[in-house]
């Protein structure tokens, strides 16, 4: 009924179904029309093979290829899949063996953001997670208002604390301390490990406490941390135990790679906008990148023999 609308314009946006299989010849056909004549589906063939190596390039074939938006984590670095086969059911089907060593990850926030407590189990079979994370109630209100991120639902499920102080202040660090240290009575805390940038309360009242406190580079320093987490989610080696929270921090991670082929968590390209959260998988990898040396006996001798000269 608008009098200014124009009639010469049809616009038409061709795009692949979601309920169609991504990597298939129909899904190809139906975003592009054009498919037999200016490209054909074998061309596109190596574009589909890579996609099939990982979320990233899965993300980036569906995008461009088939008009498939892929959320704000087009780049997304873990597979969800394999997350969902590595959860338990339940809280209880993920308790680690009594006498599994513990390493535990934390990312602490600056003021008013979220904060990150993640406990990794090692044993020689399997690796457990678990995790809990604390946020001012006045900032999960706004992200849940404004980006739709269910904090209460969350919170009611028991996965995350929702503090009445509007900042992570010196009381609430030492409550997270104190989080740490009830963990420490039922299982031996090996290394909390920590950003260096980030030393405070905490640090300083689990030290007190006489646990060891490991300062973690952040950056490339945590790749063998990040490999670490890729394979043993590829391979169903790790029982992580239920919390959405967690699962969101996954949803949002991205990594970027170096020359050396080292890689390092990022948060999603998105200016302007805080609410997509990584600081679970960033405090998770900076655990294993202690926690996998457990794996690894210091005393283990690869090399019994003797070098000869030609």
């Amino acid at each position: 009924g608008d009098e200014n609308a124009s009639t010469t314009l049809l616009p038409v946006i061709f795009e692949a179904p979601d309920a169609m299989a991504w990597d298939s010849e129909d899904a190809a056909r139906a975003a592009n029309p054009s498919l037999g004549s200016v490209i054909t589906f074998d061309q596109l063939a190596p574009e589909i093979e890579k996609a099939r190596e990982s979320p990233e390039a899965e993300g980036r074939y569906r995008r461009l290829f088939l008009s498939q938006w892929q959320g704000v984590s087009a780049a997304r670095w873990l597979d969800l899949t394999e997350w969902n086969g590595c959860t338990a059911e339940t809280a209880d089907a993920a308790v680690p063996p009594a006498d599994a060593p513990l390493y535990v990850g934390v990312d602490l926030a600056q003021s008013d953001d979220l904060c990150a407590v993640v406990l990794v189990w090692p044993t020689r079979d399997r690796m457990y997670v678990d995790a809990h994370f604390w946020t001012p109630r006045a900032t999960a209100t706004r992200y849940e208002s404004r980006d739709g991120i269910p904090y209460s639902a969350w919170s009611k499920a028991g996965h995350i604390t929702l503090l009445d102080k509007p900042t992570i202040s010196e009381n609430v660090r030492r409550q997270i301390a104190a989080y740490i240290i009830e963990r420490n009575a039922t299982h031996k805390v090996q290394a909390v490990c920590y950003d260096h940038y980030r030393a405070d309360v905490t640090v300083a009242t689990l030290e007190a406490a006489g646990i060891l406190c490991v300062p973690i580079t952040q950056g490339y320093r945590t790749s063998p941390g990040c490999y670490e987490l890729e394979r043993r989610t590829k391979e169903r080696s790790a029982v992580i135990a239920p919390n959405d929270v967690l699962r969101f921090c996954a949803e949002n991670a991205e990594v970027k790679r170096n020359d050396y082929d080292e890689i390092r968590v990022m948060k999603p390209d998105v200016r302007g906008r805080r609410a997509r959260k990584v600081d679970g998988i960033t405090a998770l990898v900076s655990a294993l990148v202690e926690a996998r040396r457990h794996t690894f006996p210091a005393a283990k001798m690869y090399w019994q023999g003797k070098a000869v000269l030609a």
